[in-house]
């Protein structure tokens, strides 16, 4: 062999047997695998290979994996799971709504029905009376999550008054608020009842919480990716799963097993 072909072959070597240290390692996804992003919301889909696995991921795996397909769930920041369905990097997010993106592709069965649910702490006078009512507190909300037009609309006048409206991101945005409502640095916290029940029943906050009331903000959906030529076959089997699930009652006793209402 000659000797500088040889010594290049051996660089060539160093340098692939290294890369993975100094670079990000793209790591192949089987053509039979569906990947689903998602931040943690439990119990609609809660931490990665933990019990349980929340509602949707329950959902998804009795769907496809009855057509030869496997799931694969990660938990990343709702912002970055968004763009990462968007561009196709991953299948799909779980808790779309439409107003968050219209280019994904939907099914027609949506996941579940989402409210906007106002939490204080116990003992904190307040006197709820609507939306409009929480105006001048200091609101704890997660960086790009869809609202209802009611509270979106008290957000956006609000915006510009230092402090008052209080968005964090990340896979862990509820706990961060949680901890910031616990510590007295927001005055409402705001996020679905279920959810807020299921953490509450496996994490460790000393406060108490009072439930003011909510509002229904519209209805969640896993969506697909719109990068992706399967996608709309995978949102047609989800549809039909949905149905075959529904009417053998098999779905009904998943949104029980996570205290959820399964609506029409």
């Amino acid at each position: 062999m000659h000797r500088k072909l040889s010594k290049i072959i051996a660089i060539l070597f160093l340098l692939t047997a290294f890369a993975p240290f100094g670079a990000r390692a793209q790591e192949a996804t089987p053509e039979n695998t569906i990947v689903l992003a998602a931040d943690i919301w439990c119990p609609i889909n809660c931490a990665p290979d933990v019990e349980p696995k929340g509602l949707a991921i329950d959902i998804a795996e009795k769907i496809f994996e009855a057509k030869g397909y496997a799931i694969k769930y990660v938990a990343i920041p709702w912002t970055r799971a968004l763009e990462e369905a968007r561009s196709g990097e991953v299948d799909g997010a779980i808790g779309v709504m439409k107003e968050d993106d219209e280019s994904l592709i939907f099914p027609q069965t949506p996941l579940l029905t989402v409210t906007d649910d106002f939490y204080v702490l116990e003992g904190q006078e307040f006197a709820y009376t609507g939306v409009e009512s929480l105006r001048g507190k200091r609101l704890g909300v997660v960086r790009d999550y869809v609202y209802s037009d009611a509270l979106t609309a008290l957000i956006e006048s609000q915006r510009k008054q230092r402090g008052i409206v209080q968005a964090v991101g990340g896979v862990t945005a509820l706990e961060q608020n949680l901890r910031k409502l616990e510590a007295g640095r927001i005055d409402v916290l705001v996020e679905m009842h279920p959810v807020i029940e299921q953490f509450l029943k496996t994490n460790t906050i000393t406060a108490k919480l009072k439930h003011l009331g909510g509002v229904d903000n519209g209805v969640a959906y896993v969506a697909f990716t719109p990068a992706k030529p399967r996608s709309a076959e995978l949102a047609r089997i989800f549809d039909d799963g949905v149905a075959t699930l529904r009417a053998s009652g098999e779905l009904q006793e998943i949104y029980a097993r996570y205290n959820v209402e399964l609506k029409p």
